[in-house]
């Protein structure tokens, strides 16, 4: 982990294209790693800084998210950073990308997340088909495979 400015110990970062009338430039998005702080006035038990150094404005100021333990106030840096850097960079007059035209900044772009969607979704089918279709047969290793079936439909829920 290395040390910035206003963020503390950096757990991750990303090198952005910030774009306005035709320049880009590269930012850098950081995030801090989660603390805690002990004292009296605390606002919550952690915090995870984020910043953005290089766009200007708010975003380069480090902006620390709070949560109820670690993993919550990081998950919730995560999160903001997904939602706020493209009204920074409006903001800016500009946008932001991390190389593919479809991408978020933070998640991996859409077309992937609904391709796993449709699939995970069409092997779920499948899976009920099969288990609809093993109902009442009574060869041992179709009962077994049939009990098999049942419960990843009831595991992974009935339409």
């Amino acid at each position: 982990m290395t040390a910035a400015r206003g963020v503390g110990s950096v757990v991750a970062e990303r090198v952005l294209t910030f774009t306005t009338a035709g320049e880009s430039r590269e930012v850098v998005l950081r995030i801090g790693l989660p603390t805690s702080d002990d004292g009296p006035h605390r606002v919550a038990p952690w915090r995870c800084a984020i910043q953005v150094e290089g766009m200007g404005g708010t975003a380069d100021r480090p902006t620390p998210i709070f949560g109820e333990d670690s993993l919550q106030a990081l998950v919730l840096a995560l999160d903001f950073a997904r939602r706020m850097l493209p009204f920074y960079a409006r903001k800016a007059g500009g946008t932001l990308s991390a190389g593919d035209d479809d991408f978020d900044v933070i998640t991996p772009n859409a077309a992937a997340l609904d391709f796993y969607g449709r699939v995970s979704g069409e092997a779920m089918q499948a899976v009920r088909e099969a288990e609809r279709a093993l109902r009442g047969k009574a060869e041992p290793d179709l009962v077994d495979l049939h009990r098999q079936m049942r419960e990843l439909v009831d595991r992974y829920g009935e339409e």
